[in-house]
């Protein structure tokens, strides 16, 4: 009898230490459940795209970028994915420019550029293109649309133009930020006139996963230092509680968020205003 028990004894301990696998196996399947319900959402989303009134503006910015983009990386990394990061982001800017007017509009980290032609070709707004890789935007495309351009870390300085902006676009920069978010996003909240707008796209973590070796929780993060050498990497990806939080304590009042599907996994899209 005291074998049996003993027997007993160890298949509950066997069973007990499955149970954590067999929880991660069901939170696995109920992301994947809800990822694929995201996914099956955006497929109306890209099939109605180009039968929107503002998609030939930007398939003529992403050809324009095509055409010129002063790196190889665009082509071979970007070129045929890069929409799926921000989907929804230039319906939004459309409809919001309908009835506001933008006059100027703040790219933060803008990359190849193809927003800041799609926000001067569509809005006439004036684009000021903020990166610490500027070189990315070739000359003649900035010349072309008027793109105002310098070479910053928004992080570590100032934005370097004082009047306010009626719009922020910052899409696939709040993973890559060294610091400590909400110090960066209030300066860029405060860059912003009162009703204006961020538009914002990062990566799901539910989706995609924390950054391996990364901080147990974005409050972990560094305050910023203006001296700190910079690492241009995922550095912190965050779920959406902690998104809503980073834009609530930085001064945003959230007003849309969606997903995109991504290439590996979800992104958020955002649209917030100052509060």
């Amino acid at each position: 009898m005291e074998q049996q028990t003993d027997e007993w004894v160890g298949l509950q301990a066997t069973i007990a230490s499955r149970l954590p696998y067999v929880r991660w196996l069901q939170a696995r399947d109920k992301l994947r459940s809800a990822e694929i319900d995201y996914l099956r959402e955006t497929l109306p989303v890209l099939a109605e795209l180009v039968w929107q009134p503002w998609y030939p503006v930007l398939e003529r910015a992403k050809q324009e970028i095509w055409a010129n983009a002063s790196t190889t990386g665009f082509s071979e990394t970007f070129r045929s994915e890069e929409v799926l990061y921000w989907l929804h982001i230039p319906g939004w800017i459309a409809a919001w420019a309908e009835t506001e007017k933008p006059s100027r509009t703040l790219d933060i980290g803008a990359g190849y550029g193809t927003l800041a032609v799609f926000v001067s070709a569509l809005t006439g707004s004036t684009v000021h293109c903020l990166d610490f890789e500027s070189d990315r935007i070739a000359r003649s495309t900035a010349d072309r649309y008027a793109l105002r351009m310098a070479t910053s870390n928004i992080e570590q300085t100032d934005v370097p133009w004082t009047d306010l902006m009626d719009a922020v676009v910052m899409t696939e920069v709040l993973e890559h930020f060294n610091f400590h978010p909400v110090p960066t996003m209030r300066k860029i909240a405060g860059s912003l006139r009162p009703g204006g707008r961020l538009f914002l796209s990062t990566p799901d973590a539910e989706s995609w996963g924390k950054v391996e070796g990364s901080y147990a929780t974005y409050q972990d993060l560094p305050l910023p230092d203006p001296l700190r050498a910079i690492e241009d990497r995922h550095v912190y990806q965050f779920n959406e509680t902690e998104l809503r939080d980073v834009l609530k304590d930085s001064g945003f009042r959230l007003l849309r968020l969606e997903r995109s599907p991504g290439r590996w996994g979800l992104h958020f899209n955002v649209e917030a205003t100052p509060d």
